[in-house]
């Protein structure tokens, strides 16, 4: 008896096997991985799209050169900011040379003369700078970028010596071009227009 349940265990373990060997689902074929494809994020904030490598390293690089531009105006603006205190600081210091370039150099220095002449200082925190932003459509005319800035000086106060009283500034929009001097990306131009707000 002891055989045959034994004989009996074994064929039914051998059939449970069998059973469970042929219920074991057939491993699906691995699919052919596809090449991933970049998405570039454009600087201007329109829509991701697929693109290129050379696309990607592309817009890499415009984007380091736009930092770099957004860096120098920066510069640009706490230099301004640090002047703008005490009329007799006024002057062209290494750090607009640095900064600045032809036509816009002049344009600084005129403002300077201007300041110390008007003995115009601000009496107040200063104006911020409320956005800065790439200028990609139509920013080429051999400049290296252009970028466009606002800043609401309408919370800033300022005094001059015939207007001791003092008075609130204005807002503006700036479009800034860049050139490359030297290695060193400096400011060479600027517009800009009176705005109600940023």
């Amino acid at each position: 008896m002891q055989r045959t349940f034994r004989g009996i265990s074994a064929a039914l373990v051998g059939l449970g096997l069998a059973v469970l060997v042929g219920c074991t689902p057939t491993a699906a074929p691995s699919p052919i991985p596809t090449p991933s494809v970049p998405t570039c994020v454009p600087l201007d904030g329109a829509s991701p799209f697929p693109c290129t490598q050379a696309d990607l390293d592309a817009l890499a690089e415009q984007r380091a050169l736009y930092e770099e531009a957004e860096a120098v105006l920066g510069r640009y603006y706490s230099e301004v900011n640090r002047q703008e205190v005490d009329w007799r600081l006024r002057e062209m210091t290494p750090e607009f040379e640095a900064t600045t370039e032809g036509e816009f150099r002049e344009f600084t220095q005129q403002i300077i003369d201007l300041d110390r002449r008007d003995e115009a200082r601000r009496v107040s925190d200063p104006a911020p700078v409320m956005w800065v932003r790439p200028q990609l459509e139509g920013a080429s005319d051999g400049f290296v970028a252009v970028l466009r800035s606002c800043v609401d000086g309408t919370q800033a106060r300022y005094v001059t010596k015939a207007s001791p009283e003092p008075r609130p500034g204005v807002a503006y929009e700036f479009t800034y071009s860049f050139n490359r001097v030297n290695d060193a990306l400096k400011i060479a131009t600027s517009t800009f227009e009176g705005v109600k707000g940023c």
